[in-house]
């Protein structure tokens, strides 16, 4: 009972949200209702969870410190995400709000599932449980001319990707004959062509959910045409659940002497590098924060190649940290959104400081820590894993992110530019929900308490790292 406390609860809340959906009327009041008691009911789960967890495996399933402090991430994603998504689902699908949320609860069952998976046929079908949902997600605003090429396009990315890392675990399953972890470790001690070339296709399928160069192109015309809302949470979750899965299998299954290490040092340069120079033309904010999230995927990369018990540690930090500065930057894009009719470009918000300071200050300090600017928790999280990257003789890496660190840093203050210097552009008056106000504001907190006392986060990350290296 307690190896499975995470999904039984979220199994619950989602029953929870269905017969609410078919109990209430339809309207705006629904869905305002609907994204608050999931959101306590998230909340709820997460708090819960501190009295029961205790460390179990049943049935290829583990609930270890890694899986837990994962779990934790995905619920704080999702009461954030939750909230921040009233104003969109009140306003734009009132029709759709059971759905949305019964779909977003779905999808976090299927993260919670994977990231405790220790076989490989249920290390797939949680993928899937987690991909399926956020497909569909991508297409509920029809109103919105690119609501279904978006949906179909990551769909159709998602179904190529899983379908490369299916046929990656299919080599592995069968050079190993069994699909329990721990068997296959042993067995894959020595390793044969059939094995890497399950490795690497393996790779290749994990570096298209996370959107590692060259894998990455999906990404700016998804987070472009999907609602912010949604994006913000699709932006931390589900890459939390690729870097935990790619994890896993480094540490529990591969070889400890494996060529993939080297090539995702290759990949941690490749993306950095690619996700840093393409955000600098871009006009729209969106797009600008889908490629800004394409180099920090670059960054945490670094991490993971280091190969070590540090380097695992330091990711999981630049995620929890990286959760807070990404749902908050999104939800002022959201913010801006419904200010300014659909207006998405980055000089639309010229002069926000004047209509909005708090709003702006917010703004400036998801951007700053994005850059990794002293002392808010971005700073941290981007020292942390370059330290990492040193410790393990990457000098050279080290060195290419902390150079595009600063190229990094010229985007996001365009964007400070605008809110403080320019002069506005609309006369209007930006109008922030009280959801979204609460959701940028807890956001916000989340930047500034682990900017100012990261060796909270530090020692929890480190607690998750040994629960994977035992």
């Amino acid at each position: 009972m307690k190896t499975f406390f995470f999904e039984i609860g979220l199994l619950i809340i989602g029953l929870l949200i269905f017969i609410l959906d078919l109990a209430l009327k339809k309207g705006k009041g629904k869905g305002i209702f609907l994204g608050w008691i999931t959101a306590i009911l998230l909340l709820t789960l997460a708090i819960m969870s501190s009295f029961f967890y205790s460390p179990s495996q049943n049935w290829g399933f583990s609930l270890d410190n890694f899986s837990y402090y994962l779990k934790i991430l995905f619920l704080s994603a999702g009461v954030i995400g939750a909230i921040g998504a009233i104003p969109y689902v009140s306003k734009r699908i009132p029709e759709k709000s059971g759905e949305y949320f019964l779909l977003f609860i779905l999808s976090i069952i299927g993260m919670s599932f994977l990231v405790s998976a220790r076989d490989i046929l249920l290390f797939f079908v949680s993928f899937e449980l987690l991909s399926l949902p956020l497909y569909a997600l991508a297409g509920f605003y029809k109103k919105d001319i690119r609501s279904p090429e978006v949906s179909l396009k990551f769909l159709l990315v998602g179904a190529f990707s899983s379908a490369i890392l299916f046929f990656g675990l299919s080599f592995l399953y069968g050079a190993g004959g069994a699909g329990d972890f721990e068997t296959l470790k042993e067995i894959l001690a020595k390793p044969s062509p059939l094995v890497y070339g399950g490795m690497v296709m393996f790779l290749v399928g994990i570096g298209f959910k996370i959107a590692a160069v060259p894998f990455h192109t999906w990404l700016p015309d998804t987070y472009e045409g999907a609602p912010a809302a949604y994006v913000a949470f699709i932006s931390v979750a589900p890459k939390a659940a690729g870097f935990a899965a790619l994890l896993r299998f480094l540490f529990e299954v591969f070889p400890k002497e494996n060529p993939l290490i080297a090539i995702i040092a290759l990949l941690s340069a490749l993306t950095m590098f690619v996700g840093n120079l393409l955000a600098l033309p871009q006009t729209n904010i969106k797009r600008l924060l889908a490629y800004s999230s394409i180099a920090h995927i670059g960054y945490m990369l670094v991490g993971i190649a280091a190969f070590n018990e540090t380097g695992i540690s330091m990711v999981l930090f630049y995620l929890f940290a990286y959760l807070f500065s990404n749902m908050g930057a999104f939800f002022v894009v959201e913010s801006q959104i419904i200010s300014f009719k659909d207006d998405e470009r980055i000089d639309a918000l010229r002069g926000l400081s004047q209509k909005n300071p708090v709003l702006s200050l917010s703004m400036l300090l998801f951007l700053l820590s994005l850059g990794g600017i002293p002392f808010v928790a971005g700073f941290w999280a981007k020292l942390f894993v370059f330290l990492a990257g040193v410790k393990s003789g990457y000098w050279i890496l080290v060195l290419i992110g902390s150079i595009l660190t600063i190229v990094a840093l010229f985007y996001y203050l365009m964007v400070a530019k605008r809110m403080y210097i320019e002069k506005e552009e609309f006369s209007e008056k930006v109008e922030t929900p009280f959801s979204l106000k609460v959701a940028i504001g807890v956001c916000t907190l989340g930047v500034l308490f682990f900017g100012i006392l990261p060796k909270i986060l530090v020692n929890f990350s480190d607690w998750a790292a040994k629960g994977i290296l035992k």
